[in-house]
């Protein structure tokens, strides 16, 4: 059984040489890369795609944070929009690829209301990063490869630690210090 020391000591290095972001230019090419967006190959008009509203696609150039997705989409805190799913949050593809079920890692680790350290290990799933460079052939064989993915929700409780990996503080679930609590007031 993995114990809380070992889970500790994974969480000191991101997996697969992930750079959580600093900036929100960082946390924009964080989305390019880790999450399923749309691009005609011109970079500068690349968007997320969400599973709401017949795919919807948002400019990640208006995208400073969760918090905006919520707000375009009218979501829910930000907004009465409740005809998608029951309303509450929206849907975003990461691109990753599920080795190891979530529940049979709960039991190895001996967790029951979390999966804490599951993101940190690279043998629980594959990651499918698209680069700038060669986004196009990288989206294309994420996509068209028999590849299972699936929409997980903004507030999964369980994606919760990959989208801090990822997407750092932006993400509304990593905190670097306490005045990033105090912001919104």
């Amino acid at each position: 059984m993995t114990t809380l020391e070992q889970i500790e000591e994974m969480e000191k290095t991101n997996p697969y040489g992930i750079i959580t972001p600093k900036t929100v230019e960082e946390f924009r090419e964080n989305l390019l890369k880790y999450y399923v967006c749309i691009t005609n190959g011109d970079m500068d008009r690349t968007r997320l795609y969400i599973q709401e509203d017949r795919g919807r696609q948002i400019d990640i150039n208006k995208i400073e944070s969760f918090s905006d997705i919520y707000k375009i989409l009218k979501m829910g805190f930000c907004g009465t929009n409740r005809n998608f799913n029951g309303g509450s949050s929206p849907h975003i593809l990461p691109r990753i690829i599920v080795k190891k079920d979530i529940g049979e890692y709960m039991d190895e680790t001996g967790q029951f209301m979390s999966c804490r350290g599951y993101f940190y290990d690279e043998n629980n799933y594959s990651l499918h990063q698209c680069n700038k460079e060669t986004y196009l052939e990288d989206h294309k064989h994420f996509m068209n490869n028999g590849i299972k993915y699936g929409w997980v929700t903004l507030d999964n409780q369980i994606w919760r630690e990959f989208y801090g990996i990822t997407l750092g503080k932006f993400s509304g679930y990593i905190f670097e210090d306490l005045s990033d609590l105090l912001e919104g007031e």
